[in-house]
């Protein structure tokens, strides 16, 4: 499981959807944001310290399409749920 990092939001702006630290000191107003597409501000949102891998990558095979095996789309969210750990957006508990 995992949760967010509470300096972290997620925030659409536009049609883009963005990672942004609150809280980071940012120099002459300048800002790191880290762009997602769709599916992964679909999986951002479901981090919620409930759902799990599996459940993620389930509730993602169900709105995307349900013939594709659910292992492939799992591989999947577990190397994106990595990445972010590995940038500090989330936890895992």
């Amino acid at each position: 499981m995992y949760i967010k990092n509470n300096s972290i939001v997620g925030r659409q702006i536009h049609d883009s959807y963005f990672l942004i630290n609150i809280k980071a000191n940012y120099l002459n107003d300048k800002c790191s944001l880290y762009e997602l597409n769709d599916v992964g501000f679909f999986i951002w949102n479901k981090i919620d310290g409930s759902n799990d891998e599996y459940s993620i990558a389930c509730l993602l095979r169900d709105i995307i399409v349900d013939d594709i095996d659910v292992e492939v789309i799992l591989n999947d969210v577990e190397e994106y749920l990595l990445s972010l750990e590995r940038n500090g957006f989330i936890i895992h508990c």
